[in-house]
């Protein structure tokens, strides 16, 4: 067998060989909000087998691996290219993120939007030769917002362009937070001149907003093989949009994508704003590319016959990853932990009792064993 996978291996170097993940130890403690440390093997398996061509002319532009933005393909022009990679906050083992930084400086901005935007982003271009095609992206991003002061309307953080829709305004993802500066609660989905605004998931945030240091995962796709082209969104998992088409009419082809990432605008803010956003594990591709690694708590044995809860991801690597505990709705238990990697095999439950609420020795362990 072994010889078998390392010859489809050298004929076939694209393909990914479907492995599912085991773990052996689990510790720290189980209570929301708690951090759970996971140990075992193939926890990522990450495909590239879907990823876009861009990837292949910009070798290391996958997790942010080359000297800077620039050599990997992210400044399309010198306006597009505002980001600096950063080797300190990260999500993925020792690869870099990509960190954008907005300040107001002193000077609020809550008047006129867009002539008082505040910007920091990236660009690429992203060329299908003009033919239609289905588009994948996938990415996590993580914001901080100093003293939890938060814009009042939106940061846009990622802005697809094609010619189909005249470059403006093209497909809009962004964190939509009205009317408050807490942490956003919405997600605005935009397509052509029209949107849509639905809540972010709650679960897996418990609070129904968006907070600071916490890492999400964002996933769209971009179809124009359909008439009219439409437009989905996930967050965390969860499908906030699906199909939507905005003003997009008929006949319609999107193709040859201009993508921008970061802060590509902030909109009604303070004197005091000053926010920073990192990317990680970003791509896009032809097909889904699905979550790095999807850890879920869940209050039966049987994987989804039960309810089941995504844990906010602290890292991420194939054999230790660590997540924030949410067990929100989950009842008393008894609890167990299931990994899904990134080629969609899902691990044999991990039990995670006797540590539920209320039994004799809950709180910090270590637990031992695959598929206990």
């Amino acid at each position: 067998m072994l010889i078998l996978i390392l010859l489809l291996a050298l004929v076939f170097p694209g393909l990914s060989i479907a492995t599912t993940p085991t773990i052996s130890s689990v510790s720290g403690t189980v209570s929301n909000g708690s951090t759970l440390t996971i140990t075992g093997t193939d926890m990522v398996d990450q495909s590239t087998s879907n990823f876009d061509p861009f990837f292949t002319s910009n070798s290391s532009a996958y997790n942010f691996g080359g000297a800077n933005p620039n050599a990997d393909g992210y400044c399309a022009d010198s306006g597009e290219c505002m980001g600096n990679y950063d080797a300190a906050t990260r999500l993925f083992g020792s690869n870099n993120t990509i960190h954008w930084n907005v300040n107001a400086n002193g000077v609020a901005g809550n008047t006129s939007c867009p002539a008082q935007n505040l910007f920091a982003y990236n660009g690429l271009n992203r060329h299908s030769n003009g033919v239609a095609d289905d588009l994948w992206v996938r990415f996590y991003s993580r914001w901080h917002a100093a003293n939890n002061d938060w814009t009042f309307a939106y940061m846009k953080m990622y802005y697809a362009q094609s010619p189909g829709l005249n470059n403006e305004p093209g497909v809009y993802y962004e964190s939509y937070n009205p009317g408050s500066t807490t942490g956003p609660t919405q997600m605005l989905v935009k397509v052509g001149g029209l949107d849509v605004t639905p809540s972010v998931p709650n679960p897996p945030d418990t609070t129904g907003r968006i907070n600071n240091d916490e890492w999400h995962l964002y996933e769209l796709e971009q179809n124009s093989l359909v008439s009219p082209p439409v437009v989905s969104t996930w967050m965390d998992g969860v499908q906030l949009a699906s199909n939507y088409s905005g003003d997009a009419g008929a006949g319609v082809t999107l193709s040859n994508w201009y993508l921008l990432i970061g802060m590509v605008n902030t909109c009604g803010y303070d004197a005091n704003f000053n926010v920073d956003e990192w990317f990680a594990g970003f791509a896009f591709g032809s097909a889904r590319l699905y979550p790095a690694s999807f850890v879920e708590i869940s209050n039966n044995a049987t994987y989804g016959a039960g309810t089941k809860i995504y844990q906010l991801p602290i890292n991420i690597s194939d054999t230790s990853q660590s997540v924030t505990v949410n067990l929100s709705g989950l009842g008393p238990g008894p609890y167990y932990l299931y990994v899904t990697n990134n080629l969609q095999q899902t691990s044999t439950a991990f039990s995670l009792a006797p540590m539920s609420p209320g039994a004799a020795g809950y709180g910090s362990f270590t637990l031992f064993g695959v598929g206990h």
